[in-house]
């Protein structure tokens, strides 16, 4: 059970979160007086005291795991689109048939055809 703790302890990693806060500090300063003796003085400074600390532990590993599906299913998209554009290009449009003539037949009957069936 501790060596399946200590592995465990090396997958993680602590983050550690603080929130700082600038916040007006009252001081005692002695100062000396006019006649020669030290006077205590009350001075206001600011000064970042911590206002929030969290500290969180997240596995290092499945950030990796997740790293590396993202990149296996990238890179199966990018092989499919390959294996795509390169079928396209060997076939050259296989549902293209070829030019039978029909076309160049009808040119310029095309109305006669149309009033002829029209009426």
């Amino acid at each position: 059970m501790l060596k399946i703790s200590a592995l465990d302890s090396g997958l993680t990693e602590k983050q550690r979160r603080v929130l700082q806060k600038r916040q007006a500090v009252k001081g005692a300063v002695p100062v000396p007086d006019k006649d020669g003796q030290q006077k205590t003085i009350i001075v206001s400074r600011e000064e970042l005291v911590i206002a929030e600390l969290e500290e969180t532990e997240y596995r290092a590993i499945d950030d990796i795991l997740n790293l590396q599906e993202s990149l296996t299913r990238l890179t199966d998209r990018k092989l499919r689109a390959v294996e795509m554009k390169h079928k396209l290009k060997l076939n050259d449009d296989p549902d293209e048939e070829e030019d039978d003539g029909f076309i160049e037949a009808l040119d310029g009957k095309v109305p006669e055809i149309w009033l002829s069936c029209k009426g």
